[in-house]
């Protein structure tokens, strides 16, 4: 299992912007989070998680976009 952002693999920190958490609960369904602390535009992309259990692959993608303070909608 793992986190990517646009295809590639995120390394966590435990004391870093960038801390990963994932588990699985009493329903046997993963959990995931992905936290990523002070933003900045170069964040911006397509994170994805992808789990594999057996021959089972499941994969989740959401993109981010981070605005420059120049580039707020008012």
């Amino acid at each position: 299992m793992g986190w990517k952002k646009s295809g590639k693999p995120l390394t966590p920190s435990r004391y870093g912007r960038v801390i990963l958490y994932t588990t699985l609960n009493k329903q046997e369904d993963w959990f995931t989070a992905l936290v990523i602390k002070d933003l900045k535009e170069s964040d911006s992309g397509d994170y994805t998680f992808t789990v594999k259990t057996g021959p089972a692959v499941t994969t989740v993608t959401r993109s981010l976009l981070v605005l420059s303070k120049q580039g707020q909608l008012y």
